[in-house]
């Protein structure tokens, strides 16, 4: 706007920058697969399922920070892995560089600390246990010990705690506002839901939470109850944002109706597609567990593991310390897709011998390809929508 342009052209071009980001998780999501060591169909399907998510279509087009948070935090999953591997110090500035970048940008990031942090610790461990853990240097070649270690452990808090805190830092000191300041609504807000019981937060469900898509917002003049259900929160905004897509206007052209028609079935068909791979991601991850990983690289595994268990957890307290529709969003726990992603790829990628295992697998595939396919059409329409 500085430069002359108009508000609208302005915020089409920072969207080129979010694209970017949305770009990146694909490619760097894809990359984290190989490391951990999924191969042929499993990598296939794993990357169709993260890539053709629909919440990276979505916030492709946000103006906000969630999307480069989101694909520095993928860069730090990555690099700590490939550190994992190769732990030299340059690997470990990548770490820094990519953690510390991602809390500056949303501090939310730093919910990956304890699971980088458990990877440090395996590997530290392992290099103490070793007889000449002490020694650099051997028969002329650089050996990783227990000082080179300390030392780039050294270099990694000198570089991510200025980058990732100083931002918040900088806030507390000028305006003593708190670390983890979030602003929140009034417990008068229309919002608020606060008084349903934990019980209803997390199991309680309707006829018409269930059968609409859509998150419900008891402003609209159809509902007199506003969403609730904190899993349902998450997925409907993970595949469909706050939004409701393809509502008809009074004076509707025919183009409109055709799109509209085709468009709010492809989101009904992307909603069931959705349940059935939850539904299928669950039963999927009993039996990776049960199988040790299915061969894959263990360390990373847990610590995909713990991310999931620290951002889920994180996301029921926020529920309920700010008790309102729009606190219940997919955005705050993106890292999870990794697990259950993983998990289902694994699971169903194997050659079955019995006849309900191979149906099994046969339905996950019928599941994926819907999910994929509504989602980009249901994108797809929306963008041809005259609106």
């Amino acid at each position: 706007m500085t430069l002359g342009m108009g508000y609208k052209a302005a915020v089409e071009g920072i969207q080129f920058l979010t694209v970017f980001y949305s770009s990146t998780c694909m490619i760097t999501g894809y990359k984290i697969f190989r490391e951990i060591g999924l191969t042929g169909k499993k990598l296939f399907r794993a990357t169709a399922l993260l890539s053709l998510f629909p919440w990276f279509f979505l916030f492709a087009g946000g103006v906000n920070n969630d999307m480069l948070s989101v694909a520095l935090g993928f860069g730090a999953i990555l690099t700590t892995i490939r550190w994992y591997k190769n732990p030299k110090i340059s690997n470990l500035m990548m770490v820094a560089v990519t953690l510390g970048l991602g809390m500056f940008t949303k501090l939310s990031m730093g919910l990956l600390a304890p699971a980088i942090a458990y990877v440090f610790l395996m590997k530290f461990i392992s290099v103490c246990k070793r007889r000449d853990s002490l020694i650099i240097t051997k028969k002329g070649e650089k050996e990783i010990g227990v000082i080179y270690m300390i030392f780039g452990f050294a270099l990694f808090a000198i570089v991510v705690f200025p980058l990732g805190l100083g931002w918040q830092v900088k806030n507390l000191i000028l305006w003593e506002m708190p670390l983890t300041y979030v602003p929140s609504l009034s417990h008068t807000n229309v919002q608020y839901i606060g008084f349903h019981s934990v019980f209803e937060r997390f199991f309680g469900v309707t006829v018409d939470t269930v059968t609409n898509p859509f998150v419900i917002w008891g402003d609209g003049g159809v509902y007199d109850f506003w969403e609730y259900n904190m899993g349902l929160g998450a997925l409907k905004t993970g595949i469909f944002g706050e939004d409701s897509f393809f509502a008809l206007s009074g004076s509707s052209s025919v183009e409109e109706v055709i799109i509209s028609t085709i468009g709010q079935g492809a989101c009904s068909l992307l909603y069931f597609f959705s349940f059935g791979l939850i539904a299928f991601s669950l039963v999927s991850c009993f039996f990776f567990f049960k199988n040790k990983f299915y061969g894959l690289h263990k360390l990373s595994v847990r610590m995909l593991l713990i991310i999931c268990v620290t951002f889920l957890g994180n996301y029921i307290v926020f529920c309920f310390g700010y008790p309102f529709t729009c606190t219940m969003n997919f955005r705050y726990i993106v890292p999870c897709l990794f697990l259950p992603i993983i998990s289902l790829s694994s699971v169903t990628a194997e050659n079955e011998s019995s006849f309900a295992k191979r149906a099994c697998c046969k339905a996950v595939g019928v599941f994926t390809k819907g999910f994929c396919i509504c989602g980009v059409l249901v994108y797809v329409l929306l963008a041809l929508m005259p609106y």
